[in-house]
């Protein structure tokens, strides 16, 4: 399936595939190459492809039938090549399907489905898409003022908790995660604290999620930087980092590499 009669909307996708299909007939001499051909080939490896680091693109036509889900029960285990596998991440019972997550799904519910459109251009509704409580972490969800949460609901935003509607923008959360990347320890923990100072987010929230991540990594990257934080810090990220088990395990079960890889960190 190559979705050619959608993916052609797009002039950039439609410009490039015209030149690769010249490329190949004037430089190659693949004179037999229609562009038709390379249409079908770039929607097959767009739709079915499994990537490997932005290096390479692989199809293998069982995992092409294998469907994604933001609570996926199956994780790729190291990079495909001639061969690809995957690790249960939850018990699969006889006749269940089969699933894995395409992209990141530890980002906000907006920028997963702008992902999924996309790429595969389809909208996701799995279980957790489906909850616009994300099951009941707020993960994508900002405070609105009566003490609810800004939820969206049929494409638009609107309070659990009172009749107010809000516009979904998430422009200052991007802000911020970027900055986070780049924060050192000693940033990245004035950030957690700050955090702690407003009252915009739940508490497993991405943007908490998030900073606690980066900072563990920090810690786990530079052995003994930890001794750089007080005893309040470390209190902090203690009860921080047992926040984030318990929201990896709601989104996405004990049994996956995030949780885990920080699951390990702690004990």
């Amino acid at each position: 399936m190559d979705h050619w009669d959608e993916r052609s909307k797009n002039q950039q996708i439609t410009g490039m595939v015209r030149y690769m299909g010249a490329l190949f007939r004037k430089r190659l001499g693949l004179s037999w190459v229609s562009d038709q051909d390379v249409q079908h080939a770039f929607g097959v490896l767009k739709t079915n492809g499994v990537g490997s680091g932005g290096v390479s693109c692989h199809v293998f036509p069982v995992v092409s039938l294998l469907s994604h889900s933001c609570q996926p029960n199956l994780q790729l285990l190291g990079s495909p090549s001639s061969q690809v596998q995957f690790q249960s991440t939850a018990q699969i019972k006889k006749g269940d399907e089969l699933t894995w997550s395409y992209t990141n799904v530890l980002q906000h519910s907006s920028t997963i489905q702008q992902s999924l459109k996309q790429t595969w251009l389809f909208q996701c509704a799995c279980p957790r898409c489906r909850d616009p409580t994300e099951f009941g972490t707020f993960f994508s969800s900002r405070k609105c003022v009566c003490g609810g949460y800004e939820l969206e609901i049929g494409g638009a935003g609107r309070c659990n908790n009172c009749p107010k509607e809000h516009k979904l923008d998430i422009t200052q959360d991007t802000y911020f995660l970027c900055e986070l990347k780049s924060g050192t320890l000693s940033t990245v923990m004035e950030m957690m604290k700050r955090l702690g100072t407003i009252n915009h987010y739940h508490p497993t929230h991405i943007i908490h999620i998030r900073t606690t991540m980066r900072l563990l990594d920090l810690c786990v990257s530079s052995p003994g930087a930890e001794k750089d934080l007080s005893t309040q810090d470390l209190q902090l990220v203690l009860h921080r980092g047992k926040v984030l088990l318990k929201t990896l395990f709601r989104l996405l079960g004990e049994h996956t590499r995030p949780f885990v890889r920080y699951h390990v960190t702690f004990f």
